[in-house]
């Protein structure tokens, strides 16, 4: 360079090199147990987890956040006689709802009381009498009349607590009355229409193996129809709006109106852009041609690997329940955690509010960082195995007949045994990024109050940064894991290996991520809306319920659910083709002596990027021997009879010229 200074091109490591031993994941017998240190790490955490629980299950109890308390501190279904920390003590047992008699009333000893039901309109007036046990083991009757002030028209029950319904005011009636009423109605519904929800759920599993087998077979129509028909419709948008730009041009002109002048501008400019976002991508789809064939004969590999190991969108549910049973558990601890804390009352408000000391809450921040890496971890070893499957099917020759018995159970084996300490570093790192963007959430929540932009700008602009280096790290943390399950290395070094390759195939991966990810998303939204439109189907003409609608949306979550985990084996597996058919690409040339693991399918489309290129080559060396000048032999020198001899030689070049 002009400046003295010299630029060196970005290391992305060497290239693979042919191993005639390679045949695939690496065996048992060639593996070691990687990242022991992350290991016993997270097997310590998970000691404190238990400490954590323990502790909570001693000094909470999650009686308090699900039934009400009065004003003495009972709780309501509970025979509080036995608890001597309270100044007065009630039977309440079966008695799980809050009336409040007087909600006006400042006596806070008179406040609020358990019942079984809650008053009615006919009620008023009736005296309910309560007797409560006092610290010196005397005891005491209340006795308290419905009033009618309150309960003239009667009470609503809304999470057991008595509402009445006529407060004296409109708007807080409306709101309590319409509240009771959805929660009433939606769980109705719910009771009502539990086994079509199930069957359509169970609808989203079939459709999401028909969907599978779609791209399989039409996934290179399904491409490019969609390329050419979002070019087409980005074209005719822009003849549209540029359309509507001049036609509001002259109008303008003609009316002599200045802010119709304006608005035709901004039609036009955002015509422009949109023509000059359409040639920048009919430029995008000419340049990397190539590459979009190549994925999608990639996403047909990953189609053919599941239809092989169909066995492969059952394991994620098989994680799925170890999820869910973990989640339960977490819930029920975090139950008992919510509710150790001090129980403190405004007034004579029945409504209560938890109050926590710093060592509850680091115990609270401590389960839910257990929450995040626990649910990472398995997450990771999902990937990892079914990487470590698909890998074993790339690398066999012949897949029909060559697999073995249990390529899913043999990967899982192998990641439990050798690297689950790699997938114990590799999911800590996401949980570490996850809780400090919670932690920033919840900083930001409390800064509100601040009414602050600046503030908000500074949260918002982190919350997006760190959202930025979630992905990344995700994309990352997945081809590690798929490099580990292929030569079972630790994550570091698995790490840097997958990113070099990628690297080198830049844009390859490039065009499989943008179209894998387009349809992989597109493949959700079949499920979810087939299972919503037959569970919609299905009830739409059904008597005892109020509306379709919540049911319907409590099964389109389920598919979401299912069509997630089908998806998320779908991408995994062409991200592990893609990787093996790069490495298999740097260590074999497709010859005798170095024959390709790929497919027919692929072995044809590296053919053809070879022939390609030879005409390239030949093409340009023909064009570099035109422009080359005639070499030294080609010249002829001639010095005619009757000239000087000490006459300076003319060269006569002949044909070279």
């Amino acid at each position: 360079m002009a400046g003295g200074g010299s630029s060196k091109p970005m290391d992305v490591g060497e290239p693979h090199k042919f191993d005639p031993d390679f045949k695939g994941p690496v065996d048992s017998k060639q593996r070691k147990c990687r990242d022991l240190l992350f290991l016993f790490l997270f097997l310590g955490f998970w000691v404190g987890m238990i400490y954590v629980a323990s502790k909570g299950v001693e000094e909470g109890n999650p009686r308090r956040l699900i039934y009400p308390m009065d004003a003495h501190g009972n709780l309501c279904n509970v025979d509080n006689t036995k608890n001597t920390d309270l100044a007065v003590r009630f039977n309440y047992k079966g008695k799980k709802h809050l009336w409040w008699p007087s909600p006006l009333s400042t006596d806070q000893e008179d406040s609020t009381f358990c019942v079984e039901e809650c008053p009615a309109a006919d009620d008023v007036g009736e005296t309910w009498s309560f007797t409560g046990l006092k610290e010196d083991g005397s005891t005491q009757q209340w006795s308290k009349e419905v009033l009618e002030t309150f309960y003239g028209s009667g009470s609503n029950e809304m999470l057991r607590y008595c509402i009445p319904k006529d407060t004296g005011n409109a708007n807080v009636d409306n709101v309590i009355s319409k509240g009771s009423r959805v929660l009433d109605r939606m769980f109705g519904d719910l009771s009502e229409t539990w086994l079509y929800i199930m069957g359509s759920a169970f609808a989203a599993i079939v459709i999401g193996f028909v969907w599978t087998i779609f791209l399989r077979l039409f996934a290179r129509i399904l491409v490019w129809t969609t390329i050419w028909t979002t070019l087409a419709l980005m074209i005719a948008g822009t003849a549209l709006v540029l359309k509507k730009g001049i036609e509001m041009e002259e109008e303008g002109t003609d009316m002599e109106i200045k802010s119709v002048k304006t608005n035709a501008n901004v039609v036009k400019g955002f015509g422009y852009t949109l023509g000059a976002l359409t040639v920048l991508l009919l430029c995008l789809i000419i340049w990397l041609r190539k590459r979009i064939s190549l994925a999608v004969r990639i996403i047909q590999e990953g189609g053919r690997a599941i239809h092989d190991m169909p066995l492969l969108m059952f394991f994620p549910f098989v994680l799925f329940a170890l999820a869910a049973g973990f989640v339960v558990y977490w819930i029920v601890i975090a139950l008992y955690l919510a509710s150790a804390g001090t129980i403190e009352q405004e007034g004579t408000s029945p409504i209560r509010t938890v109050s926590y000391d710093k060592t509850l809450k680091g115990m609270i921040a401590y389960h839910f960082f257990g929450l995040l890496w626990t649910t990472e971890i398995l997450l990771a070893l999902g990937k990892t195995t079914i990487a470590g499957a698909v890998a074993c099917w790339y690398f066999c020759r012949d897949k029909k007949k060559g697999l073995p018995k249990g390529p899913i159970s043999d990967a899982l084996g192998r990641t439990l045994k050798y690297n689950f300490g790699s997938l114990a570093l590799g999911s800590l790192i996401i949980a570490i990024v996850r809780f400090i963007r919670f932690t920033v959430r919840y900083i930001a929540k409390k800064a509100k109050k601040a009414k602050s932009k600046a503030v908000k700008t500074i949260f918002c602009c982190a919350e997006c940064c760190l959202a930025c280096v979630e992905r990344f790290l995700r994309f990352i943390n997945t081809h590690a894991y798929i490099q580990i399950a292929i030569y079972g290395k630790s994550f570091c070094t698995s790490a840097r290996n997958g990113f070099m390759l990628l690297m080198r195939n830049v844009l390859r991966i490039a065009a499989i991520n943008i179209l894998g990810d387009f349809f992989l998303f597109l493949g959700k939204l079949v499920v979810v809306g087939g299972a919503g439109l037959l569970c919609f189907v299905l009830i739409k003409d059904k008597e005892n319920i109020s509306s379709p609608l919540f049911p319907v949306l409590v099964t389109m979550i389920f598919a979401w659910a299912v069509g997630s985990a089908f998806m998320g084996v779908y991408e995994t597996a062409i991200d592990t083709i893609f990787q093996c058919f790069c490495e298999d690409s740097e260590r074999n040339d497709g010859s005798a002596e170095h024959p390709f693991f790929m497919s027919d399918s692929l072995r044809q489309f590296v053919a053809a990027s070879a022939q390609r290129r030879k005409k390239k080559m030949a093409g340009g060396k023909a064009v570099a021997a035109a422009a080359a000048p005639a070499p030294a032999a080609a010249i002829q020198l001639t010095i005619p009879a009757h000239a000087d001899p000490n006459a300076a030689p003319k060269a006569a070049w002949g044909s070279a010229a």
